[in-house]
């Protein structure tokens, strides 16, 4: 039964992308509830998914890269919610909703937990861990979405092309905040979720060199970036489209540190901590 529910979200999740790129022709504002409509449902039953699966292990939902996976669909779908109430900007669900289904599919193709698996795994640490962790990295991802809108319509007004997407688009300066606001949330949650993340390490690889660990070392890296990015938007030492710029780097890295260990060999890994196949 529950696989048939997160099979179902999946489904709907799929057809509300298709939906959205439809109203990004046809810039119909009922094609735009039917999409919404369908996002909606599929997140609900995500989270219900997800929720059941939590009580059903007595864990925390992102156990591993399954559950991992589609809680973070889950977050960039109910942070596009919430930045499209707030900032009404109607095109951010063709440049977020992709990049969240994306991670849901990616998802099926994972193993699942059985609670025999996750019975030595800390639950408070790991659920602390991951969830600051993911709920940085989608945040991070609204930066992105703002940034790829930011360039399409800067390139739009140096070209002088304002038909299309122009008016549909919001001002550079608002989509600028829109690209800041995901980083000074994003980062702080990046850190909290790092820093949980050293102290449990420290505390369970207290013998060995962890900090070496390929994983961790790209991890620290991201940080450092977005550390810089954080810095430049509260002294506004960058604006524009620099500012712009740095923002998609980072998130490539970001996106780059979930297959990083797919090809360096790293201890950061339910297999190698727990004995979990």
């Amino acid at each position: 039964m529950l696989e048939q529910i997160y099979y179902f979200s999946l489904f709907l999740n799929f057809l509300s992308v298709i939906v959205f790129f439809v109203f990004a022709l046809k810039k119909n504002k009922e094609v735009f509830k039917v999409g919404t409509f369908l996002i909606g449902v599929g997140t609900f039953l995500l989270a219900f998914f997800l929720t059941l699966n939590g009580i059903r292990l007595g864990y925390h939902p992102a156990a591993n890269t399954f559950f991992t996976f589609n809680f973070l669909a889950m977050l960039i779908y109910i942070l596009y919610f919430v930045f499209e109430f707030k900032f009404k900007v109607k095109l951010l669900s063709v440049f977020i909703l992709p990049v969240g289904f994306f991670f849901n599919v990616v998802a099926a193709f994972q193993s699942k937990l059985t609670p025999e698996m996750v019975k030595s795994i800390s639950p408070v640490f790991l659920g602390i861990h991951t969830g600051f962790l993911l709920l940085g990295e989608a945040m991070f991802l609204i930066s992105f979405g703002a940034s790829i809108m930011y360039l399409i319509q800067n390139r739009n007004l140096k070209k002088k092309s304002f038909g299309g997407w122009y008016s549909r688009l919001p001002a550079l300066d608002d989509l600028e905040f829109i690209a800041g606001v995901g980083i000074l949330g994003g980062f702080p949650m990046l850190t909290a979720g790092l820093l949980v993340g050293f102290y449990w390490a420290a505390n369970l690889w207290n013998n060995s060199l962890w900090y070496f660990d390929p994983k961790i070392i790209w991890s620290f890296i991201v940080w450092v970036l977005y550390g810089y990015i954080f810095y430049c938007k509260i002294t506004e030492r960058l604006k524009g489209k620099r500012f712009i710029n740095l923002v998609i780097i980072g998130f490539f890295l970001v996106i780059a540190s979930f297959f990083i260990t797919v090809f360096f060999p790293s201890i950061h890994s339910l297999t190698k901590d727990f004995g979990v196949k």
